[in-house]
């Protein structure tokens, strides 16, 4: 059984089976991780995006809640800051709604 298709780029590591995973590896190079970490990311549109690459939100609550209305340019600067801050995105208190007044 052929472990590769002739059409289909092959490992950039070890040039012997297809590119099925990020950074141009097979499966079995990418989930090596020292052969891994020889290959830069490509930035593919599923990788992280944002302020800071291994930020996952949640790291503490942010000190003020915002009145801002979700979806406007105001509330979108409010919670780029706490991505910055490395603030949770959302406050308990934060503006859900038009029935907020």
């Amino acid at each position: 059984m052929n472990k590769t298709d002739l059409s289909k780029p092959l490992c950039v590591h070890c040039s012997q089976r297809n590119i099925t995973r990020p950074r141009g590896l097979c499966w079995t190079c990418h989930h090596n991780k020292a052969i891994r970490a020889k290959y830069a990311k490509d930035g593919s549109s599923y990788g992280r995006r944002g302020v800071a690459e291994d930020y996952h939100g949640g790291h503490h609550k942010p000190e003020f809640p915002t009145k801002a209305m979700p979806g406007t340019e105001e509330k979108q600067q409010v919670m780029q800051g706490r991505a910055e801050r490395r603030e949770s995105l959302f406050h308990p208190l934060d503006a859900k709604g038009a029935s907020d007044d």
